[in-house]
């Protein structure tokens, strides 16, 4: 299986939004998404959208006013490691 490795930046982010209740469905959202990732990296739902440079997937995320975007890459050297940044 895919693991799907978090830099820091997103880690804070994510800890942020289980701290406030106003953000469960947001936070649900994410996580819904980086689940997705992990199940399958080729689907197009997080393959859909991707910068030229620096070469990284996007994926929208959407909730009422809240916009955030997953970047992520497949790393280099392990075909099993997902890195979001």
């Amino acid at each position: 299986m895919i693991q799907v490795w978090l830099h820091p930046q997103p880690e804070v982010h994510l800890a942020k939004l289980a701290t406030d209740p106003a953000k469960r469905r947001l936070l649900a959202e994410l996580n819904a998404k980086l689940d997705q990732l992990e199940t399958d990296p080729g689907h197009w739902s997080v393959r859909s959208h991707r910068f030229q440079e620096p070469k990284l997937w996007y994926i929208p995320v959407v909730v009422g006013p809240d916009e955030y975007a997953i970047l992520w890459e497949p790393f280099q050297d392990d075909d099993d490691r997902i890195d979001v940044h």
